[in-house]
């Protein structure tokens, strides 16, 4: 089952925040302006390569990091400005409460009730299973 990071401390909640920079050594900016805020980092993810689907601040590619942290929510209001002071930081996003389930587990809801994936319920809802030989026949009745 999924272990879910809960509070630890008392008006501490789980947070993380994902940030585009054009600097490749931007997640240790960031983790150490969470640290110096008092925010506790739960888990670090180094940032990574992309090409952007548009132009950001004038960049076409940058780094994508991301950073699970537990803080209180004022913690969170200094780490906003300082990040918005930060001129290496592109764009960044807060998500309040991230789902976190440890490697090699089935993830579960919140109510505990495992979600099911897209294919899954693709499946159900078929009749039966379809044959290569049946399958053949449609590709060449559609090309045709």
């Amino acid at each position: 089952m999924t272990q879910y990071i809960q509070q630890s401390k008392e008006g501490a909640k789980l947070y993380e925040v994902g940030f585009l920079s054009a600097s490749p050594d931007i997640s240790d900016s960031v983790a150490a302006i969470l640290e110096r805020a008092g925010a506790e980092i739960v888990h670090p993810e180094p940032a990574k390569q992309f090409q952007f689907a548009y132009t950001i601040k004038k960049h076409d590619s940058g780094f994508f990091g991301f950073l699970q942290f537990r803080a209180a929510a004022e913690t969170v209001l200094r780490i906003k400005k300082e990040l918005e002071s930060t001129h290496d930081i592109l764009k960044f996003l807060f998500i309040k409460d991230p789902v976190t389930r440890v490697r090699g587990e089935v993830p579960v809801d919140r109510d505990g009730s495992h979600p099911q994936s897209h294919g899954e319920e693709a499946r159900e809802g078929q009749s039966g299973s379809l044959t290569n030989e049946a399958l053949e026949a449609k590709l060449e009745e559609i090309l045709k």
